[in-house]
């Protein structure tokens, strides 16, 4: 884990990206559904702030799909590349040599 989009408020994560980059809210996703050209956002509503993860495998999204995590999972998706510039994920495969 770690892929995480850290533009916008602490709080309230989910309707930022809703309202800057046009997310759309989706039920729990099944990742084989999602399009080529959308990326998986798991926002997860801490105490203190949300944290916005990029869900780029299947299993990068079953860590968010934990039963014993109590915590408001908002699931969306979002325009990939759009997603791959605000986390860095993209470049860090590059600089890498492909691995990361």
């Amino acid at each position: 884990m770690g892929w995480c989009i850290q533009e916008g408020p602490g709080t309230r994560k989910a309707a930022f990206l809703i309202t800057k980059y046009n997310a759309k809210i989706i039920d729990y996703p099944t990742f084989d559904e999602i399009d080529e050209d959308k990326a998986l956002i798991c926002v997860v509503e801490n105490e203190f702030f949300d944290a916005a993860a990029y869900c780029f495998s299947e299993n990068e999204m079953e860590e968010f799909s934990l039963v014993s995590d109590s915590r408001k999972h908002t699931w969306l998706l979002m325009d990939k590349k759009k997603v791959e510039e605000l986390t860095g994920y993209g470049k860090a495969y590059i600089s890498k040599g492909g691995a990361l």
